[in-house]
């Protein structure tokens, strides 16, 4: 039981000194887990209720608005390439698709999270979260000879063009 009103109270530290604000008085130290809830199940419920009531005071990681890659494109006769600027994002954390015409990119870059915290409060320049970055697609592109790969920080998309000439048939029903 020390260790939860230590907890308690570095809580209660935390929270003046997040919101200037003294924390509201409890009848009781703290809330007893009920019987039959896994304690640390309980324990997170009760540290996420905490951390969205101190979400205005600034975006929480998980609540961070989506950030827009740097992206490059480079046409030639052959092909249109498109170069997206994602350092620290696995291939894992990526997606790539199409949506009527329109290429999209969406995933998260996680924060390395020093010393073991879940929920860090970051400060600077550079993006984390989610991310999302949407390019109208010209015509005349081959979407089925898509690929992509993604090699030091950068994802490398390539679309071939459709070959002169060649034009691709559409079934009438």
């Amino acid at each position: 039981m020390l260790e939860i009103d230590e907890t308690i109270g570095r809580v209660e530290n935390l929270y003046r000194a997040l919101t200037g604000k003294p924390c509201d008085d409890f009848e009781a130290p703290y809330a007893p887990i009920p019987e039959g809830v896994d304690p640390n199940e309980h324990v997170q419920r009760e540290l996420d209720r905490l951390i969205a009531a101190l979400g205005s005071t600034g975006p929480s990681v998980e609540h961070q608005q989506a950030w827009t890659p740097p992206i490059s494109v480079v046409e030639t006769a052959s092909e249109v390439t498109f170069y997206l600027d994602v350092p620290g994002v696995t291939r894992e954390r990526v997606t790539v698709s199409l949506e009527g015409g329109v290429l999209v990119v969406e995933g998260r870059r996680a924060l390395e999270h020093a010393h073991g915290e879940r929920q860090p409060r970051v400060f600077g320049d550079r993006p984390s979260g989610p991310f999302r970055r949407s390019v109208p697609l010209p015509p005349g592109l081959d979407l089925e000879k898509m690929s992509a790969r993604l090699i030091d920080g950068v994802l490398d998309i390539r679309i071939p063009r459709i070959a002169n000439g060649e034009s691709k048939a559409i079934p009438i029903a």
